[in-house]
């Protein structure tokens, strides 16, 4: 690795000594092995460092580690970020596991592209085999956000299962603070790409955990509605006519939080989505590309509010 590694897997870590183990391993025994995994330890208060710096001590020249008092994921990333060293970037949160021949996949698929990018596995358990070949298609910035804030199959908002070209993120950072931040950098990243590879193949295992936060209720699960709201005045400015897909995500976020916020009692939080809801509901109905999960709380709102928080409750 005298020229430098060719990927810098960035991993932000927090209380994850329960499967931290695990994703090293995945990033240590890739098939791609140019690469250095950047760990990045945000104030845990288990043993995640020190599974970390096992990994940093027995290969010093794929990891390296760094710790930073707790600041949030966003921080964590950036400090990844600032110490990069690869020609592309990818990112693998702690609890999650990339395909052994993830990278060399996003690698080999990214041709003139500035972001490869893959679809993930949803479950419980990793999956034990892999299916090895995966078709990319290619789209132009603008298409590619469409169908992202859309929500299209295949279109996801997460920075992981994704290959970036360095060079995108040359002054841009992530939101310091702000939860949701993949969904409000991602549109930013892809307004200054060229084009970008897709495929549905899966080389992601994201792991479904009922203690995470997006399985939890927080008051700072109302950041997905401040991720939108960004989303939306950025589409505004760059792309106009893209505004009714940014307002069909904001939709979105506000629907979802409704929900939660109702099934947990807070009463406020979700008679202030509602009242977003029902603002924006005619023309989610009107919109033909609005997805249909989007139309169906859009139609169930004209029950009224406390009948929608009966039914976000069952």
């Amino acid at each position: 690795m005298t020229q430098g590694p060719l990927v810098s897997v960035i991993v932000p870590v927090y209380n994850g000594e329960k499967y931290l183990s695990e994703c090293l391993e995945s990033l240590r025994t890739q098939t791609l092995t140019n690469i250095e995994v950047i760990t990045i330890d945000d104030g845990s208060t288990d043993s995640s460092a020190a599974v970390c710096m096992k990994y940093a001590h027995r290969e010093p020249e794929r990891f390296r580690h760094f710790s930073i008092a707790n600041s949030g994921q966003s921080a964590a990333r950036n400090v990844g970020l600032e110490n990069t060293r690869g020609k592309y970037i990818a990112f693998c949160d702690a609890d999650d596991t990339y395909a052994p021949h993830a990278l060399e996949t996003l690698v080999a698929n990214i041709g003139d592209c500035d972001i490869a990018a893959a679809d993930f596995f949803h479950k419980k358990t990793k999956p034990t085999d892999w299916k090895l070949s995966s078709r990319f298609s290619i789209y132009s910035p603008e298409s590619a956000i469409k169908h992202t804030l859309y929500q299209r199959r295949r279109f996801n908002t997460s920075v992981s299962s994704k290959l970036f070209r360095a060079e995108l993120f040359e002054g841009l950072r992530f939101t310091k603070g702000l939860y949701y931040e993949d969904l409000e950098i991602i549109p930013r990243l892809y307004a200054r790409c060229k084009l970008i590879a897709v495929t549905d193949g899966s080389l992601y295992f994201y792991r479904r955990n009922t203690t995470s936060f997006i399985n939890t209720w927080h008051p700072r699960r109302l950041d997905a509605i401040r991720a939108t709201e960004a989303v939306l005045e950025f589409i505004r400015l760059n792309y106009p006519a893209l505004e009714p897909a940014a307002r069909s995500r904001r939709f979105s976020a506000y629907f979802n939080i409704f929900t939660e916020a109702s099934r947990n009692g807070c009463r406020q939080e979700a008679s202030a989505c509602y009242s977003m809801i029902k603002k924006e509901r005619r023309a989610i109905l009107a919109d033909s590309r609005v997805r249909l999960k989007n139309k169906i709380g859009a139609l169930l709102s004209y029950a009224g509010e406390r009948t929608l928080r009966l039914i976000a409750a069952l």
